[in-house]
């Protein structure tokens, strides 16, 4: 099964993954590799990451970033499904543990679903280490943390779309509508990290156009 000591991290470029590294190291975690899933075709994550700011990410920290193919359009059992495959790949057989940084509230049920599901499906011990936390003082943790990152999706109906491209930080936080999860990537917003303890130097990146769909503005980030 592995030692459970040792973690694959699952990886989605925003501030919640890369927080989550710097808490499980300070617990004497050793997180080895990052694990993504990719859409076949597209070279992004389903909730839209590029993957070559991703891998400008896992450069910059020093680990693997795995790279999982799932079909396009899938649904979250098939999703689940190809990240249970790659963790069980004997080349990941010395990690005992899978590592996520959503917080699992109440607003965020397809986290613990995917979460869940890869629990059940590789038999790993499933490591969240900020699970029940409160949003704000989990938010308020990780800007003192020395984490930075910008908004890349909101959802317009809740946030305005001129917070798209602005740096989460303590103003941004005191800016939120009231009632606003600070803390969630879903379904109020969505960041890409760029700095912090975990990296070696400041990932580059450039903020492209913005598109619209199903009531979220997404904000393109790519690489410099």
């Amino acid at each position: 099964m592995g030692d459970p000591s040792s973690a694959v991290l699952l990886w989605g470029s925003g501030k919640d993954c890369s927080y989550a590294l710097w808490v499980l190291r300070r617990r004497g975690i050793r997180v080895g590799a990052l694990l993504t899933g990719i859409t076949d075709g597209l070279g992004r994550t389903p909730a839209g990451a590029r993957r070559s700011v991703m891998r400008r990410q896992a450069e910059s920290i020093g680990l693997p970033l795995i790279e999982v193919g799932t079909p396009r359009g899938c649904d979250r059992a098939t999703f689940v499904g190809h990240l249970g495959t790659a963790l069980a790949d004997p080349s990941l057989s010395e990690h005992g543990s899978i590592a996520a940084g959503n917080l699992m509230g109440p607003s965020d049920p397809i986290a613990r679903l995917v979460c869940d599901g890869l629990e059940a499906a590789t038999g790993k011990q499933m490591l969240m280490p900020f699970s029940g936390m409160a949003p704000q003082e989990y938010a308020r943790s990780l800007v003192a943390s020395g984490f930075r990152a910008v908004l890349t999706a909101v959802d317009t109906d809740v946030v305005d779309e001129s917070f798209l491209g602005r740096e989460y930080d303590a103003a941004l936080l005191d800016d939120l509508p009231v009632g606003v999860d600070p803390g969630l990537e879903h379904p109020s917003f969505q960041t890409f990290a760029f700095d912090g303890p975990v990296y070696r130097h400041p990932v580059a990146f450039r903020l492209g156009k913005v598109a619209r769909f199903a009531g979220v503005a997404h904000r393109d980030v790519q690489a410099a």
